[in-house]
């Protein structure tokens, strides 16, 4: 056991550099067109999960109702296979009761009177009163 060379950590090592040991995998596979042609379907590998999902353009004055804000780039092992890189991850969409946030504080109020689910229910006076 004299020839034996002692090979250097590098060569050991299957999966590449520290940095890519510390930050867990994340890739999409390309399947191909959503059935409305605005998107793709793509199953996505993270986290010791396999999921079915969709890529979407933004939008201007859209909102971004749930998921991710994602980078891809291209890996080497297939045209379909892309690494993910998760700039923004968008929390779901809160439910709530009322009128949209972005209305003025004299709209809430008039919701209220229209809608309100508890307490008594208007009278035929306050009826008159609405359009």
């Amino acid at each position: 056991m004299d020839n034996e060379k002692e090979l250097p950590a590098s060569a050991l090592s299957k999966s590449g550099s520290d940095d890519e040991k510390a930050k867990p995998s994340d890739v999409v596979l390309v399947q191909g067109r959503t059935d409305d042609g605005e998107g793709i379907r793509v199953l996505r590998a993270r986290e010791g999960n396999v999921e079915v999902g969709e890529l979407r353009a933004m939008r201007p004055g859209m909102p971004l109702l749930s998921g991710d804000v994602v980078a891809l780039t291209q890996r080497a092992e297939h045209p379909r296979l892309w690494n993910v890189d998760v700039q923004y991850r968008v929390e779901g969409n809160k439910q709530h009761s009322g009128p949209a946030k972005f209305a003025s504080h004299a709209y809430r109020e008039n919701w209220d009177v229209v809608f309100r689910r508890d307490g008594p229910a208007m009278s035929a006076d306050d009826k008159s009163m609405l359009n």
